[in-house]
Formats: C-alpha cells, sequence, structure tokens
C-alpha cells in the first residue's frame, strides 16, 4: 500500500466457472472452494485499486499436477473423454500458464483489475 503499486495474481480454476450435472458431491465442495477464490479476487480487486494494486486470477483447466497425475492422468478413459470434449482436444502442458500469469504481473496488465483468466483450451466454451 505505501509503494501505491502492487500486483496480486490468485490461482482459482475453471470449476469456479463451470460445473458437471453429473458431477460427485466432492467434486461440487472443490467447485465451490474455487469460486471462493474468484469472490476473494473480485473484493481484493475492489478494495485495493485505490492503492494503486491490482489483483486478478488465473482459472487452469486440466493441467498434469501433483493432483491430477495420479487420479485424473492415469486414466485413459478419461483422457480419451476429455481430448474429445475439449475444442484444443488435449490437457495443457507445462508452462502454457506462465505466460497469462506474467501478463498480469506485468506492467501490461495496469488497467486489469478483478478478473479471472481462465485457460483451458476452450473447454469452458463448449
Amino acid at each position: 500500500k505505501e509503494r501505491k503499486y502492487g500486483k496480486i495474481v490468485n490461482i482459482a480454476s475453471v470449476n469456479a466457472v463451470v460445473a458437471d450435472k453429473n458431477d460427485v458431491f466432492v467434486r461440487h465442495s472443490y467447485n465451490a472452494s474455487k469460486a471462493a477464490v474468484k469472490g476473494l479476487t473480485l473484493g481484493m480487486a475492489a478494495s485495493y485499486a485505490q492503492y494503486g494494486i491490482t489483483v486478478n486470477a488465473v482459472g487452469p483447466g486440466l493441467f498434469e499436477s501433483e493432483m491430477t497425475s495420479e487420479t485424473l492422468f492415469k486414466s485413459k478413459e478419461f483422457l480419451d473423454m476429455y481430448d474429445r470434449l475439449n475444442p484444443s482436444s488435449r490437457p495443457g502442458q507445462r508452462g502454457e500458464l506462465n505466460g497469462t500469469i506474467l501478463y498480469l504481473s506485468s506492467d501490461a496488465s495496469s488497467y486489469v483489475q478483478g478478473q479471472l483468466i481462465v485457460v483451458d483450451g476452450g473447454g469452458s466454451i463448449v
């Protein structure tokens, strides 16, 4: 606040803005937690803008991670289904979030405030 400048980039998930009608309760609670990150981002953005601080979030789609490598990425059936449904026909790969995070962390995004940028290969548009 004292510097009148800052960048905060929260990590949410595409699951903050999508739902699955056939999903299990555990997934619904995960989605709700990611929607909470989106809400936190909005509140922080509104409060901190006056101090020159931008607050935004990134919403990754399916990427291999500690959480998914031993579950979703072990299921050929799941990955085949995901590839059929996602316009990019594949999950995200290592490094594909970097550009979005760098952009939100840079001066190029000085007028971007309170946004959730989804990086999911187009999965959330279909």
